[in-house]
């Protein structure tokens, strides 16, 4: 697909989950293996029904042949009977209308549970008696040591599983002899009981062992996959909403980022949400793949993936987001500041022409890029498609959205008080929190903790960039960050054309010029490499306050 090509939306092919790093969450686990969690139940409930079904059989014949008590033959006959009549509703719910993977999977944890009660009830009421009655292994061990290689779960939740499967012989046989049963040799109790508990260790080890190996093929499926016309080469990225890959086209010399978001857990759980916010993503990305700015990340593909994530294909860039730029920097010149601005301005003016709100205007979505020969281009990112994928409401000027999006401290107070809805002077409102950023080197309205203080920037002013920077700011610059800043929309700048025609119109001191451009890239350009990237451990500690931020093209 070259640049000209019209961009449509891609369905990728079957992944078998996703990967995270050693840090993620522990449910990343059940994310891998839940993909196939149906009809993995579906499975252990048809072996089930055959198993139970035959033993119904045989114990309507062979106690009688062995000439064992007639009531032995009832107990076994009516225990088989139900556990295959279970197993038939537990394969008919799981085949059914496919509720939450979490509910088929505690639904498969109850069924195990059950069928290895009565499978306990069973072994009392014709096992030993005495010490030379038993020298064997519980029937019900098979069963505990078979359900984590087919019900996915975590490995907690297999041993926890395991561990009450194997304690429902001594339970069932304590409440036995309290009924009149014959009690056992306490030598045989041992026998009888440890091979459960020993085959609860083995589950737990064989759910933890598959585990792994589980993400180690998501992880190959994955970089062998195909997105339309891109072929992922390696994660360069990830965190709570997603990843991000290093692809690259199949048949033209260039390289992208794919970017993966998966929708908040609450709605992966409705298919009909999922197809709703798949709709809405696509509109949306149909919407921001017609901008042509300069200044605005391009956009080459899109879909969903069979399993639920939206993905997005888009130009893979060089250089350091405005994030990075002052932590590690510090406070930027004000010429530097302008130049930034006014190109963030061309981008925000051709999207909230086509009826377009970006929402998420922050450090970590501006990027300082090298084109070329060019540098210090900026590129706006994320436009719109993370807060779509995460059930925000469309990203248009109107049609009345509802609803807080964005990242706290730059999120305009009209959408915290929900007394407007987003509109082009939220992004503006956005953008001046950026630029007090730039200049000072802190956001708005810190707390002692490092968060944000929103109920400060539905309410207060902020203190203006030249007290809390700790240096001069030039006056129309300063005025014209904080009529950004003013609390209600129509106090702030027309348009972002508008608060762009008055940054040019600013006389500065000193230029930003291509000269200046150039030496400060010369001595400080990061080296080269992507702009999806991990977070430096040392960017983390110094950003605390920035806390909530993700980084260029961050998952």
């Amino acid at each position: 697909m070259d640049d000209a090509t019209p961009v449509r939306p891609t369905l990728l092919m079957p992944g078998a989950g996703r990967d995270r790093s050693e840090g993620g969450s522990r449910l990343d686990l059940l994310e891998v293996l839940a993909t196939t969690a149906h009809a993995r139940l579906r499975a252990l409930a048809v072996i089930g029904s055959v198993a139970f079904g035959a033993g119904t059989v045989l114990a309507l014949t062979v106690p009688a042949l062995l000439g064992r008590p007639w009531w032995e033959q009832a107990v076994m006959a009516a225990l088989c009977s139900a556990l295959a009549l279970a197993s038939l509703i537990v394969w008919r719910f799981a085949r059914g209308a496919r509720p939450a993977t979490s509910t088929v999977i505690r639904v498969g944890l109850i069924y195990v549970v059950l069928t290895t009660l009565a499978m306990a009830v069973a072994e009392v009421a014709i096992g030993p008696r005495a010490a030379a009655d038993y020298d064997g292994v519980p029937g019900m061990c098979i069963w505990i040591v078979l359900f984590p290689l087919v019900i996915p779960c975590l490995p907690w939740q297999a041993l926890l599983t395991a561990l009450l499967c194997a304690s429902t012989l001594p339970l069932v046989y304590v409440v036995m002899v309290l009924f009149g049963r014959e009690a056992s040799d306490p030598a045989a109790l041992v026998r009888w009981f440890a091979p459960g508990y020993f085959c609860a260790g083995i589950a737990w080890a064989a759910s933890w062992v598959f585990g792994r190996l589980a993400g180690d093929l998501a992880r190959s499926r994955r970089q062998l996959a195909e997105m339309g016309s891109y072929r992922l080469l390696e994660r360069i990225g990830s965190g709570g909403m997603g990843e991000v890959w290093l692809a690259k086209h199949r048949l033209l010399p260039r390289r992208a980022a794919v970017k993966f978001v998966r929708p908040a857990a609450d709605l992966r759980r409705d298919p009909d949400t999922v197809r709703e916010l798949a709709r809405r993503f696509e509109r949306e990305a149909s919407a921001i793949a017609l901008l042509s700015s300069p200044h605005t990340v391009q956009l080459y593909d899109y879909g969903i993936t069979p399993d639920g994530e939206l993905f997005y294909a888009m130009e893979l860039l060089d250089g350091i987001d405005l994030e990075e730029l002052v932590v590690r920097h510090g406070a930027q010149p004000e010429a530097r500041v302008v130049h930034i601005l006014t190109q963030a301005c061309l981008s925000l003016a051709e999207a909230h022409a086509a009826g377009l709100v970006h929402r998420d205007i922050k450090p970590g979505n501006l990027m300082l890029c090298r084109l070329g020969e060019l540098v210090d281009v900026v590129k706006v990112l994320d436009f719109g498609l993370v807060g779509a994928a995460q059930g925000a409401l469309p990203a248009t000027a109107a049609g009345g959205m509802t609803g807080i999006a964005g990242t706290p401290g730059y999120i305009a107070p009209e959408l915290l008080t929900g007394q407007y809805a987003a509109s082009p002077a939220s992004d503006l409102y956005a953008l001046g929190a950026v630029a007090y950023w730039l200049l000072t080197g802190s956001t708005l309205f810190p707390t002692a903790d490092g968060g944000e203080d929103l109920v400060a920037h539905a309410m207060e002013r902020p203190v203006p960039p030249s007290q809390r920077g700790g240096r001069p700011v030039h006056p129309e610059l300063e005025a014209l960050v904080l009529a950004c800043l003013e609390k209600l929309p129509e106090r702030r700048p027309a348009s972002a054309s508008a608060l762009r025609a008055q940054l040019r119109a600013l006389r500065l001191a000193e230029a930003w010029d291509e000269e200046r451009m150039q030496a400060w890239w010369r001595e400080h350009a990061p080296r080269p490499r992507f702009s999806t990237r991990l977070p430096l451990p040392a960017l983390e500690a110094a950003s605390a306050a920035h806390a909530s931020a993700q980084p260029s093209y961050g998952a």
